[in-house]
């Protein structure tokens, strides 16, 4: 009698998120005074996740053989 199970499971989720914001300013004067201000800022976030199940199961064919087979009961 040979019998076998396998279980595989993987679970996969992915998800991106992306973010920038940029922002310039720029001020002159004629009497020679300058003023600017550069603001980057960028975010991001990337995660992986995995899933997948997978059963499998295997049989003998002797199981069946070795098993006694009670005749059928008659009907009450």
């Amino acid at each position: 009698m040979s019998f076998s199970l396998q279980v595989e499971m993987s679970f996969s989720l992915q998800v991106g998120m992306s973010f920038s914001l940029q922002v310039e300013m720029s001020f002159s004067l004629q009497v020679g005074m300058s003023f600017s201000l550069q603001v980057g800022m960028s975010f991001s976030l990337q995660a992986g996740m995995y899933f997948s199940l997978q059963v499998r199961v295997r049989g003998g064919g002797r199981a069946a053989e070795s098993l006694p087979h009670p005749s059928n009961p008659a009907p009450v």
